[in-house]
């Protein structure tokens, strides 16, 4: 993946100017995937597998009691909040 420095005259017309249309602007903020993807992502998830298993564990009667709240915005796509029910 090649990253393109966004005020290049050479490669951007005005390049002082917001523009977030702009077609040839390519990455310019390394995330999502390749080289510089989380390197703390595997323990993350083992971190919530783990945490999830020891939760049905300890109440395997528990139910969903209404939608999940979905976040998703630069830097986060998943659950937000998940309202449950379970008894004691």
């Amino acid at each position: 993946m090649v990253l393109l420095r966004r005020r290049d005259e050479d490669v951007f017309p005005d390049p002082g100017r917001f523009d977030i249309f702009r077609g040839n602007a390519g990455p310019t903020w390394p995330s999502g995937g390749g080289a510089h993807f989380c390197i703390g992502a595997a323990i993350g998830r083992q971190m919530i597998q783990a945490g999830l298993r020891e939760i049905y564990t300890r109440m395997p009667d528990m139910t969903l009691a209404g939608e999940p709240e979905i976040q998703i915005n630069n830097f986060m796509h998943g659950v937000h909040a998940m309202p449950v029910r379970w008894s004691r």
